[in-house]
């Protein structure tokens, strides 16, 4: 059976309310930023991570010529004073943070220049040491001169992290454009740099993604430019190198950014389940870039937004406002490229959900010359804060004189989540004596309230009475309306973390009538019932002596209707189910009378549907086998109500062999690729909101 669920049924007359008024959204805001030295001469890139796994957030920033700065986290929002690290000769110009050699504990990874060298490039890697502090750093050449962009991703799919560089071509300083990969062995060392054309020229920054569910990382370049002739008026482009798991790459497809690219990122923002790209560019109107997805790794022509500011030098993406869209933060500068000064700030802009964003709101940086920007809860309170990396405080100077400045940005936007409640009546117009119920159903961004809330129904300014929240719906029965028009409407009283909201009103029309009041009643044969298994429902209609009820009953759930069902001789219908997904079906049955006899409405039956449960089995067409020989594993996924569908994960170690959709329960890899040694192979079976999931595995012997 197609399901629908409540909150899907009010989603178009949500979003006309949202458009109309948008004030219905608890409006993001932020406390007046907090200012912390970085510890050197000037703030850069900053990530926001949990160094020491005490479960609060900590800062790394890039911090001056040749050091790096740690900042562990209160907990509260606040930060403990700066610990610097030396880069030992390296031009710091960013940082990313992984664990690189599978020990549990984030390690920082450095890409910059090495001083006094003829723009020679260089990646330093800084073991963690799970306490926020960090072994002295091993340098790896980049493969170029000048590398501004470093990350991490499995590039040739052996469960390893690599390191990916943008970069230059070695021993210049023009313009030039191509990007180093170091394939990881695993421990936090690195092989020698292979490097790659980045499909421009200025190669700025990158980001690395599964572009198109291939299950391989893909890498997305900004370019300053699109030729060696690069100024500050050129237009840059962004590349697509989509991998091909091997640590190669496919040729590079280019992109017009709408202006002069700085830097990428990955997020869905039009809730198609597709990859999108964003992008700030460097100067000018078209300071956000937009390319939305296909989903197969190509992207649609670039959508720009003016930003308000003059310059813009980097991006981070969250939901700032809690209402399931994603958001934008982006650094900018009101005056000069290099000279903020006191105009350096952030503007937030509101996603729409829809891959369009609304105009800027401009919030100061604390500092001169905002540069990063990370995003992370710093304070616990369930909101997206936002951190900005300055190269100084505000009066300061970016010259080297003054210390860097982060600039904390703790989000108050009000907790409390806005709803929306809607009010509809089983019968309308209903009888005098006949059994009304009426639903009201109370959604909001963040799902239904809690169950056990209570909802107030109102005739005029009557209560009619009162009813308890299940899944976001309550119910009210009654027949003890007079002939004649009401006005009926139900009142959610919110909560702690929920908004208040009232119903439109609801004209109940009553007609006058001389048939025979009716009874219903609804009892099932299973419950709780697992999916998958056969569930009867029975509703019988009685009367007070008349002749006997007649026609048909609907058994509804709100106001769907998952079957009817003729009524026999004695008043009694049936109806057996057994595809009701798993959940709480809060169901009625209802009777609409006939010639003789007026409508009415059971009460409600709380049907609970449980997941079913499965069971993995995981077989190999020959173990032990030779290296090199193809081997076969079949996995078989069971349940004792219903035929499992959906996908299976086949893994060797830590290595992802692949995904197989179900056939009949089954699927089944064949690789060639295992190691001479015994490799524990599993399957996994992540099922589903109706079926558990489950897995199995085998030890394969490659002789």
């Amino acid at each position: 059976m197609t399901r629908l669920s409540p909150q899907l049924r009010s989603t178009a007359i949500i979003s006309l309310i949202f458009a109309l008024n948008a004030i219905a959204f608890a409006q993001f805001t932020f406390l007046p930023v907090v200012a912390y030295q970085s510890g050197g001469s000037g703030g850069g890139a900053i990530v926001a991570v949990d160094l020491n796994a005490d479960g609060v957030v900590d800062l790394v920033v890039t911090d001056g010529p040749e050091l790096i700065g740690v900042l562990q986290g209160k907990g509260d929002g606040t930060f403990r004073p700066p610990v610097s690290y030396s880069t030992n000769g390296i031009i710091s110009t960013n940082i990313a943070v992984a664990d690189v050699n599978a020990d549990g504990k984030p390690d920082v990874l450095v890409s910059g220049i090495h001083i006094n060298s003829n723009y020679v490039g260089a990646v330093e890697v800084f073991l963690g040491l799970g306490d926020g502090s960090f072994q002295s750093p091993v340098v790896y050449d980049s493969g170029g001169s000048s590398p501004y962009s470093v990350a991490t991703g499995d590039f040739n799919g052996d469960g390893k992290l690599d390191i990916v560089v943008a970069d230059c071509s070695p021993m210049t300083a023009s313009p030039c454009g191509l990007f180093g990969v170091l394939l990881g062995n695993g421990d936090g060392t690195f092989e020698p740099v292979v490097t790659h054309n980045s499909g421009g020229f200025g190669a700025w920054a990158l980001t690395v993604a599964d572009l198109n569910n291939d299950q391989k990382a893909d890498i997305v370049i900004a370019n300053l430019c699109t030729n060696a002739i690069c100024t500050n008026s050129s237009n840059g482009v962004i590349a697509v190198l989509l991998g091909k798991g091997d640590g190669t790459f496919k040729s590079p497809v280019t992109y017009d950014s709408g202006g002069r690219t700085l830097v990428p990122a990955i997020a869905d923002v039009n809730g198609d389940g597709k990859s999108d790209i964003l992008v700030v560019n460097g100067q000018g109107k078209q300071g956000l870039g937009v390319l939305l997805g296909n989903g197969d790794g190509s992207f649609r022509p670039v959508v720009t937004y003016d930003v308000g500011q003059k310059y813009v030098s980097s991006l981070a993406i969250a939901d700032f406002d809690n209402d399931s869209k994603p958001d934008v933060a982006i650094s900018v500068c009101n005056s000069g490229q290099y000279t903020c000064g006191a105009n350096a700030s952030v503007a937030v802009m509101r996603g729409n959900g829809d891959g369009t964003f609304q105009k800027p709101i401009i919030y100061s940086s604390g500092g001169w010359n905002a540069v990063g920007l990370a995003v992370a809860d710093v304070n616990h309170d369930g909101l997206a804060d936002i951190e900005v990396a300055n190269c100084a405080p505000l009066g300061g100077s970016c010259d080297g004189t003054s210390p860097g400045a982060i600039g904390i940005l703790v989000n108050n936007t009000a907790s409390r989540t806005p709803t929306t409640t809607i009010l509809e009546s089983s019968t309308n117009p209903s009888s005098v004596g006949q059994s009304v119920t009426f639903t009201a159903t109370v959604t909001s961004s963040a799902g239904p309230p809690p169950n056990g809330e209570s909802i107030t129904f109102y005739n005029g300014s009557s209560a009619l009475g009162t009813g308890t929240l299940n899944s976001g719906l309550a119910f009210l029965s009654t027949s003890a309306l007079a002939a004649g028009t009401h006005i009926i409407t139900a009142k959610y009283p919110g909560d702690s973390n929920f908004a208040a909201s009232d119903s439109s009103t609801l004209k109940q029309t009553v007609n006058s009538t001389t048939k025979s009041p009716t009874s219903t009643s609804l009892a099932t044969s299973l419950n709780p019932s697992t999916y998958g298994q056969k569930v009867t429902f029975t509703a019988a209609v009685t009367n007070n002596g008349g002749s006997t009820p007649t026609g048909k009953v609907s058994f509804t759930w709100g106001t769907y209707t998952i079957g009817t069902a003729t009524l026999n001789s004695s008043g009694v219908a049936t109806l057996t189910k057994s595809n009701l997904n798993v959940q709480t079906f809060p169901l009625t049955a209802v009777y609409k009378g006939d010639t003789n006899n007026l409508g009415s409405t059971s009460a409600v039956l709380n049907q609970v549907v449980n997941q079913a449960s499965s069971t993995a089995t995981l077989t190999s067409s020959q173990n032990p086998s030779t290296a090199g020989q193809a081997v076969t594993f079949t996995a078989k996924i069971t349940s004792s109500t219903v035929r499992p569908t959906g996908a299976v994960t086949f893994t060797a170690g830590n290595a992802v062999l692949g995904t197989v959709q179900l056939t009949n329960g089954k699927a089944t890899l064949t690789t060639s690729s295992l190691s001479a040694r015994s490799t524990v192979v599993k399957v996994v079976y992540t099922g589903n909101s109706d079926i558990k999931g489950s897995s199995a595995s085998v030890t394969q012997v490659v002789q």
